[in-house]
C-alpha cells in the first residue's frame, strides 16, 4: 500500500479549565464529558449548530448548564484563551469555515484585526464572479 503524501492527523485530548476531570476538548474540535461521579461514563457530546451558525453544546457544572460556542471551548484549552466579556480578544476561524473548529483552525485576533479580516474577506466575497 503506498501512503506517500498520507496525513493522520493524531487526537489529542485536554482538560477543558474549569471543568477538569468532567469534560475534554481535543484538537480535532470535539468535546467528551468523562462521566458523573457514579458512572464515569465517557462519551462524545453531540454538537448543535446554533442560530449564529456555530457548533454549540451545553457543558454542566453543579446541576446547571452552560451554553458554550465549541470554537471557543478549543481556543480556551489549546490556545490559553481567557474571555473576560470585553471583546478586546476574539476567536476567529483561519480558514472562514464556523464549522471547523480544529485547534489548528482557531486563532484569537483583537477587535480590530477580526473586523479587518471580515472587511477583506466581505470585499473578496463580491468581486468573485457568480458562476
Amino acid at each position: 500500500m503506498d501512503l506517500r503524501g498520507v496525513f493522520i492527523m493524531i487526537e489529542l485530548w485536554k482538560d477543558i479549565p474549569n471543568y477538569k476531570g468532567r469534560y475534554q476538548a481535543s484538537n480535532r474540535g470535539r468535546i467528551k464529558s468523562l462521566g458523573n461521579n457514579r458512572t464515569r461514563k465517557v462519551k462524545i457530546l453531540k454538537q448543535f449548530i446554533n442560530t449564529k451558525g456555530y457548533y454549540s453544546l451545553a457543558l454542566w457544572i453543579n446541576g446547571k448548564p452552560k451554553q458554550y460556542r465549541v470554537h471557543q471551548l478549543i481556543a480556551i484549552t489549546f490556545h490559553n484563551h481567557k474571555p473576560d466579556g470585553s471583546m478586546k480578544l476574539q476567536t476567529d476561524h483561519k480558514d472562514g469555515n464556523k464549522l471547523n473548529n480544529k485547534a489548528d483552525n482557531i486563532h484569537i485576533l483583537t477587535q480590530l484585526q477580526h473586523e479587518q479580516k471580515n472587511m477583506i474577506e466581505n470585499m473578496v466575497r463580491r468581486l468573485k464572479p457568480m458562476s
